[in-house]
């Protein structure tokens, strides 16, 4: 058991202690799991931002081939 201090009032508590005996307040972190779960969600977000953008810039190149085209056809007509 060690001693640490409490986050909100600073008083000396166990680091046992869900409820900090001075202020009242919970002095406990959340879980790992929690903080795994935020990191995957946010490289998600990320993910699934890099596949639109890419897709969208493919699209967009897409167009511009088939313009270019259709303008050395209507030229060569």
């Amino acid at each position: 058991m060690a001693l640490i201090q409490c986050p909100h009032c600073g008083s000396q508590i166990s680091d046992k202690e869900k409820i900090c005996p001075q202020c009242g307040r919970k002095t406990k972190k959340l879980p790992l799991v929690y903080h795994v779960i935020f990191v995957l969600l946010i490289i998600a977000v990320g993910v699934l931002t890099y596949i639109l953008w890419d897709s969208k810039s493919s699209e967009a190149s897409t167009t511009e081939t088939i313009a270019v085209d259709s303008l050395t056809v209507n030229q060569n007509l």
